[in-house]
């Protein structure tokens, strides 16, 4: 099940690549040259950072943050989840 934006091929690509390597990632984003890759945990964000490093990416850091449950935005105290995120840019 790909979990990149849809419109954006990198993301796809990189989602696809990710995921042959048997990383569960949640899911990639990419803005420019700027890739996000967020994880369920730490210990697959850091197993990520070689794979980027490898493709030609400099990591800009690992970052642990936090991403709302999808149908929970109309409960009284909305409802997060941990992840982490793997901050990357593509080297020109």
């Amino acid at each position: 099940m790909p979990t990149a934006t849809p419109d954006n091929p990198i993301a796809q690509q990189l989602d696809a690549l990710l995921r042959t390597a048997g990383l569960p990632i949640k899911y990639v984003d990419a803005f420019g040259s700027r890739v996000i890759v967020t994880c369920h945990g730490e210990a697959t964000a850091r197993r990520v950072v070689p794979l980027l490093q490898a493709g030609s990416f400099t990591i800009e850091g690992v970052i642990a943050s936090q991403d709302d449950v999808v149908g929970s935005e109309h409960a009284f105290f909305p409802v997060c989840t941990p992840v982490w995120r793997v901050h990357a840019r593509v080297i020109a």
